[in-house]
């Protein structure tokens, strides 16, 4: 059971990166709506409003229907499958998807705060080069494929 938990956490961390660097950054993959909005959407108000997103600083209902929420939701109905081998796997997965997304939400509405915690996030978005440091969470997998730059390395 513990290794059904960390394997899904690994796979939830390496889904984020793959569908952040390989879909969201990556204009023929990531064809019509999901790299249009991150890049000419998403990047540009949070280089414009240092890391703010208008979109993120809604209180109210409509963070529920916030573009990330679909696709998040997408995923987990695709995962369904993983339910029936492993209950335990899906939920962790599905708990990582909500922390992914309040991870997000918050590096987007307090960056004074999160800049500290999760620096690669604002780097990511503030940096020279925005296709580096595509993890949101954590930068395992920015490490291993040499995708992990810190600022000062820019």
């Amino acid at each position: 059971m513990v290794g059904h938990i960390l394997l899904a956490w690994i796979y939830s961390h390496l889904l984020e990166y793959c569908l952040h660097r390989f879909v969201l950054h990556d204009p023929k993959r990531g064809r019509g709506i999901f790299f249009k909005h991150h890049f000419s959407e998403h990047h540009r108000s949070a280089r414009q409003l240092n890391m703010k997103d208008p979109k993120y600083l809604d209180r109210g209902l409509g963070l529920f229907f916030h573009y990330e929420v679909s696709t998040l939701s997408l995923l987990a109905l695709l995962h369904i499958p993983v339910l029936f081998f492993s209950p335990v796997a899906y939920l962790t997965l599905v708990v990582a998807s909500v922390c992914y997304f309040a991870v997000h939400v918050l590096q987007h509405r307090c960056p004074s705060v999160m800049c500290k915690i999760t620096p690669w996030h604002y780097w990511h978005h503030m940096g020279k080069d925005q296709h580096l440091n595509y993890g949101v969470r954590l930068p395992v997998f920015d490490i291993l494929f040499g995708t992990y730059k810190p600022v000062t390395e820019r």
